[in-house]
């Protein structure tokens, strides 16, 4: 019997929120298959956050990501607390804070009974995975994906009985949600590395424009901050790049110093534990 594609999306709806009302282990048993071709294909170090995430079409989102980074992904890989750490004490993140004090001092000097607000904390593995984990765009993203997954290599609205891995890896590479994620996948965020910065701005202690996309064009394009502080940051900001336009986020700017930033060593394994 053939089902028509407007049955079928409905049945893939249906489908989808029995998915959202389930735990993550119950995600693991409803889609063997499919939880099984993630885990093949997560490439190195990439199982340290895809174990964690729990929602099934938040973790094929986060391997899209993966796949996409291609051989950069092991270099780009956010530090450790040990690397974290370490880099605290060195000259290169001496040289980070002064920037970032200058910046603030040519933004506060231009405008008047405002200031930045800057969290210089490099952004931790688990920091980046609790966000991806509870924020509400990446699961509205994830989920599309989880749709567009069940039209390609589902029948007839059911789940697929088997996947091939290499076809599956080619589509989810090439594919494309209509709602695209706010935030780097866990480990790939440049805030991971020290290579980002989002600036936000204050009034007397309160930040009034902050680093949230909904805000964009209420506030930092309609109160000109994005303008006024890509000003400060072009006079006082030299290492400074950007702000960020794919997607667009006025307040974030890559860190590019010129002596590049320090190679630091990652904490030592913990010992083989046996059977």
């Amino acid at each position: 019997m053939q089902i028509c594609p407007k049955a079928t999306r409905h049945i893939i709806l249906v489908l989808l929120g029995l998915l959202a009302g389930m735990a993550g282990p119950a995600h693991a048993e409803t889609l063997p298959n499919l939880t099984k071709v993630i885990e093949h294909l997560a490439p190195p170090p990439s199982r340290q956050a895809l174990d964690r995430i729990p929602d099934l079409p938040r973790r094929m989102l986060a391997l899209r990501s993966y796949l996409r980074s291609g051989s950069r992904l092991p270099e780009n890989w956010s530090w450790d607390e040990t690397q974290i750490a370490a880099f605290q004490e060195t000259p290169a993140h001496k040289a980070l804070m002064a920037e970032i004090e200058a910046i603030g001092a040519h933004f506060a000097a231009a405008n008047p009974g405002f200031g930045l607000y800057v969290n210089p904390k490099v952004r931790s593995l688990d920091v980046q995975i609790d966000a991806w984990n509870a924020n509400s765009t990446v699961g509205k993203s994830a989920s599309e994906l989880m749709e567009d997954f069940l039209l390609a290599f589902g029948k007839d609205g059911a789940y697929p009985p088997a996947i091939e891995t290499e076809a599956f890896s080619a589509w989810l590479r090439r594919s494309m949600p209509k709602t695209r994620s706010p935030l780097a996948a866990p480990g790939i965020s440049a805030h991971g590395r020290a290579s980002a910065i989002d600036f936000q701005v204050a009034q007397e202690g309160r930040v009034i424009a902050p680093a949230d996309t909904s805000k964009i064009d209420s506030l930092w394009k309609k109160d000109g901050w994005d303008e006024k502080l890509k000003e400060s940051i072009s006079a006082a900001g030299p290492s400074f790049t950007g702000p960020l336009t794919s997607p667009s986020e006025p307040w974030h700017y890559d860190y590019r110093p010129a002596g590049g930033l320090p190679e630091l060593k990652p904490a030592e394994p913990g010992p083989a534990v046996s059977d």
